[in-house]
């Protein structure tokens, strides 16, 4: 007697020798990351006007409303525009966005070495400087003892550091993709157990190593440290080999000592730091070169706060501590709504960390995935390093917390990730989302064998 043939495929597809093509279906939109962006652009906003209050009424309202206008709307324009856009077209300009990068860091890499030569003993006169070059339509901003921005006449002050962490990932994901669609069996599924070697790395490693160092020379090191550290989240996320994750890594890490080691600022904060770290009453007490003079206020609004907070609008530490509305926004929600009020904030990036990683996890595509998880490690270690730098935790950096601190660039920026985060949502394959054994997948993939 002949036994029927079972065949238990627990939800999988099942495996043919026809091609998979892709099919047009109505836009997906992915509603709960919507909602998740929509609570901190509003939370954002909210903290933004508290803090603020302490300013003269004019430029209130016109940091309120640059924040409101270029930030939210361009950036939320921005994010509209690449939501419905196949993430795919960007890899077709790829080489655009990292020529772009590169003029604009080159550009204030002129000035750098202008500055170089003509600073006396005493330093670069900032005032000198910008007045200097204030007639150029694209005028270099020399600030906090850096010039990491431009200004174009009307709009807002632009930072060339932050375009490059995204044209660093396009450009990254689209290089990858040329080698890795070849053989699409190798990323079909999460069985597969092959990985991305250095030839596929080894021209957008060539190009991060160019845009890192223009970086560092701003001086912006924790900026470069950023880049790095999305693109190493990126490749563990995507399985590049192990021994390329190592070296990088590796390589980081002496490059850094180096720089921190040979400046001596550098080496004041993180001495400094560790002050702080040993006895933190004291440090604060005894602080002579003012590099914890932030964190100390910080943490003091923070324990003022207590458990519920003083209230909105009755932070009294804000108008003591510097760039209260930017890089030091999470001391004014501590003190106004308590410990309830920053730990809800800090859920909400949990959340969107948690979110952006199930999509760069959900999706097949080898180039969608990697811009996936690189855009969750950005955000992700934008919050660590504004919040435990904050906090005394590790070395104070200046980095705004996304969607909530005050800076236009890095917000129309940051929604703009989030726009190509929703593209690659929406073209999750419904085999993740219900029990179905053929994939079928919204608007456009590679097809597979």
């Amino acid at each position: 007697m002949k036994l029927p043939n079972l065949k238990l495929n627990f939800g999988l597809p099942k495996k043919t020798n026809t091609k998979i093509e892709a099919t047009k279906q109505p836009f997906n939109f992915d509603w709960y990351l919507i909602g998740l962006l929509a609570v901190l652009l509003i939370f954002g906003l909210i903290m933004l006007a508290s803090s603020l209050s302490i300013q003269s009424q004019a430029t209130y309202f016109t940091e309120f409303l640059k924040q409101l206008f270029f930030g939210i709307w361009i950036g939320g324009g921005l994010c509209y525009l690449f939501t419905i856009l196949p993430y795919q077209n960007l890899f077709k300009v790829k080489n655009l966005f990292i020529i772009v990068t590169l003029v604009c860091l080159s550009y204030l890499f002129l000035f750098i070495i202008y500055s170089l030569i003509t600073k006396s003993p005493l330093g670069l006169n900032v005032r000198n400087f910008n007045q200097a070059f204030g007639w150029l339509p694209f005028k270099p901003v020399y600030a906090n003892q850096a010039i990491r921005w431009i200004n174009i006449s009307f709009l807002p002050t632009f930072q060339p550091s932050e375009l490059a962490k995204l044209s660093i990932l396009i450009f990254f994901a689209g290089s990858i993709g040329k080698t890795v669609t070849a053989n699409p069996s190798r990323y079909s599924w999460k069985e597969t157990k092959e990985t991305i070697h250095w030839q596929e790395l080894k021209t957008p490693f060539i190009i991060l190593a160019a845009i890192v160092g223009l970086v560092i020379f701003q001086p912006d090191l924790g900026n470069a440290l950023l880049m790095l550290g999305l693109i190493i989240g990126a490749m563990w996320i995507t399985r590049v080999d192990i021994k390329i994750l190592g070296g990088v890594l590796l390589v980081a890490i002496v490059f850094s000592s180096l720089l921190i080691a040979n400046y001596t600022y550098r080496l004041n904060r993180i001495n400094s730091f560790l002050d702080f770290v040993n006895n933190s009453s004291t440090a604060c007490i005894n602080d002579t070169t003012g590099n914890n003079f932030q964190v100390c206020k910080v943490r003091s609004a923070l324990s003022a706060g207590g458990l519920w907070g003083k209230g909105y609008g009755n932070s009294q530490t804000k108008s003591v501590i510097p760039e209260v509305s930017s890089d030091a926004i999470l001391g004014v929600v501590g003190e106004e709504l308590g410990f309830v009020g920053v730990a809800f904030l800090l859920l909400l990036y949990l959340l969107l960390f948690n979110h952006s990683l199930k999509i760069a996890d959900q999706t097949i595509d080898i180039q969608g995935k990697f811009l996936a998880s690189g855009i969750a490690f950005w955000l992700f270690l934008q919050v660590i390093l504004n919040v435990a730098g904050i906090t005394g935790l590790l070395p104070l950096k200046g980095s705004p917390l996304p969607f909530v601190s005050e800076g236009g660039t890095a917000l129309v920026l940051n929604l703009l990730a989030m726009g190509i985060l929703l593209n690659i949502s929406s073209q999750r394959p419904t085999i993740l989302t219900n029990n179905l054994t053929t994939p079928t997948f919204r608007k456009t993939n590679p097809t597979y064998d």
